[in-house]
């Protein structure tokens, strides 16, 4: 499957999709899926725990070796 992206610009709401694909783009149909560009702004609300569970240095060391693990 190949994979092209391209990051375009909405003004008032409105995108105009151009884009000149490759010589070596055979296929027929594609699957346009449109995800915001923003990512790198939204927040992790798990980041607001940090400090929250009030857990002592072995607790927290189990909960990392537990999910070191699992990776």
């Amino acid at each position: 499957m190949a994979v092209l992206t391209k990051t375009l610009e909405i003004k008032d709401r409105i995108l105009h999709l151009d884009m000149i694909l490759p010589v070596n783009f055979k296929s027929k149909k594609v699957k346009i899926i449109i995800t915001s560009d923003d990512d790198v702004e939204l927040k992790n609300p798990i980041k607001n725990l940090k400090g929250k569970l009030h857990l002592s240095d072995k607790q927290y060391s189990d909960i990392q070796t537990f999910l070191n693990e699992d990776r």
